[in-house]
């Protein structure tokens, strides 16, 4: 979302010869790869600086980004962080500053401070390009804001004191659904044929795949095709790695169908296993 302008825009300064141009920054946040999130999802942001005044310089530009956390762990990847000016790659030269947050015993990073060296002129273009890890703290669609300010120091040519340049501010929001988990499933039989009256065994084996997320109540549904076969209601066992919680499960059977209520939530690659 631009601060200042349209990204094209020239600032024209009247200038009488007697004062040297002061350079004026355009700022520019946006979101790359959409607006709305599930919890567990990146956002990837782009952020653009220029400056705008032709005749001036800007120096040692500072960015501060920061993104409210209140209602949405974002955490900034910071691998994926890096500073580019006029498409050089100038990360390294760059001092970064990182923002931490704890939560739960572990650190997060929340925002940082990015200080450049050297000059901008008005046909130099600064950006940052970096990802944030999102995770969802309610059950509901909620919004997490990201503010960026940019700042930096004019120095006159006529060599009165340098001054700091009128910072500059943007931002942007995005949607953060809830967690929605991802259950895998898995039905294997003891035998590929039989014969009529002959017992067959089944394993149906189910995984919660998706990371950051909890299945609650998981439910497990079969019906075999043929209407000549039936389900053994007392074969039937349930039980989780090392752990039998058929005791817990409601469970009922109608010929060649039946259900479970397992009253089992799953974590992350946690599984549960059914036979008969």
């Amino acid at each position: 979302m631009p601060s200042g302008g349209d990204g094209d825009e020239t600032v024209v300064v009247i200038d009488d010869g007697t004062k040297p141009a002061s350079p004026a920054l355009h700022l520019d946040k946006e979101v790359t790869n959409g607006g709305n999130y599930s919890s567990g999802e990146r956002a990837q942001y782009r952020i653009t600086v220029r400056q705008m005044v032709p005749g001036a310089a800007a120096k040692d530009v500072t960015l501060e980004d920061v993104n409210d956390v209140s209602l949405v762990r974002g955490d900034i990847v910071r691998d994926t962080l890096r500073v580019k000016k006029n498409g050089r790659d100038v990360t390294t030269e760059a001092a970064i500053t990182w923002k931490e947050y704890e939560e739960g015993g572990k650190q997060y990073t929340g925002g940082f401070l990015i200080r450049t060296q050297g000059i901008m002129t008005h046909t130099d273009k600064l950006e940052v390009l970096y990802s944030v890890a999102l995770t969802s703290r309610l059950n509901t669609a909620v919004s997490m804001d990201n503010t960026v300010t940019a700042g930096g120091i004019h120095v006159p040519e006529d060599g009165s004191p340098d001054v700091d340049i009128p910072e500059v501010t943007d931002g942007e929001t995005i949607l953060v659904e809830p967690p929605v988990p991802g259950l895998d499933i898995d039905k294997a039989a003891g035998k590929e044929t039989c014969s009529l009256g002959e017992a067959v065994d089944y394993a149906i084996t189910v995984a919660q795949t998706k990371a950051g997320c909890v299945a609650e109540g998981v439910r497990i549904r079969d019906k075999l095709s043929s209407e000549l076969v039936s389900i053994d209601p007392s074969s039937i066992q349930v039980s989780m790695p090392g752990v039998d919680i058929t005791s817990r499960c409601a469970i009922r059977v109608t010929g060649n169908a039946m259900e479970i209520d397992t009253n089992t939530d799953l974590e992350y690659m946690q599984t549960i296993t059914a036979t008969y």
